[in-house]
């Protein structure tokens, strides 16, 4: 879908000139270059779309669990969440050629993630600390969730048939990823706006 990939360009101009240039910045300027450079690759020649799709789920989710783990306090287990990402990946292309999609990786990885995410939420409760969910870091951890999830099914149960299912005129594998990435970008553009806002305040 054109459009799609016209918002998460414009996702990713959006972030390069209005957040200011912190860790969590470069991460998800990473992320938005990736998504894009996979698009791209797509667009001019789909031969080198399944390797270039591997690369980005790989940066993807160690970029997303790293952001995760500076906003968290007191937890060690995003950063060992992204050493169990690195080894499976690497257990996984022992088995899978690189020139395939690797849907494994994608559920494990989306799985993993889900996992830390509920940890990491029911910590800060423990704690106390209700600005967690109220930051702007939530909505960034928060944001690919559902895409996450969404992806991680279609790609978990490998039906064709279901995949192709026709939905509001759709297939269920492009509505599930149509809405999946409309929630996804779309929190993160609201994170860009509410830090944008953040900076001009101070």
């Amino acid at each position: 879908m054109v459009w799609i990939k016209a918002y998460i360009f414009l996702t990713l101009l959006f972030c390069l000139f209005c957040l200011r240039k912190t860790k969590s910045c470069f991460l998800l300027t990473i992320i938005l270059l990736a998504a894009n450079t996979t698009g791209l690759i797509a667009y001019v020649n789909e031969s080198y779309y399944h390797e270039s799709a591997n690369l980005y789920i790989f940066i993807s989710f160690i970029c997303s669990f790293l952001i995760m783990n500076m906003g968290c306090k007191n937890s060690l287990i995003p950063k060992y969440s992204v050493l169990l990402f690195v080894g499976f990946c690497i257990a996984s292309y022992f088995f899978n050629s690189i020139h395939k999609f690797n849907q494994d990786i994608f559920v494990f990885g989306s799985l993993a993630y889900l996992v830390v995410f509920i940890i990491v939420s029911i910590n800060n409760l423990k704690e106390e600390d209700l600005d967690f969910f109220t930051s702007n870091n939530f909505i960034l951890i928060s944001s690919p969730l559902l895409f996450f999830l969404g992806m991680a099914l279609i790609f978990g149960f490998k039906n064709k048939e279901l995949n192709n299912q026709d939905v509001l005129g759709m297939k269920f594998y492009e509505l599930v990823n149509l809405f999946g990435n409309i929630t996804y970008y779309s929190l993160v553009n609201l994170y860009i706006y509410k830090e944008f806002k953040q900076k001009n305040a101070t």
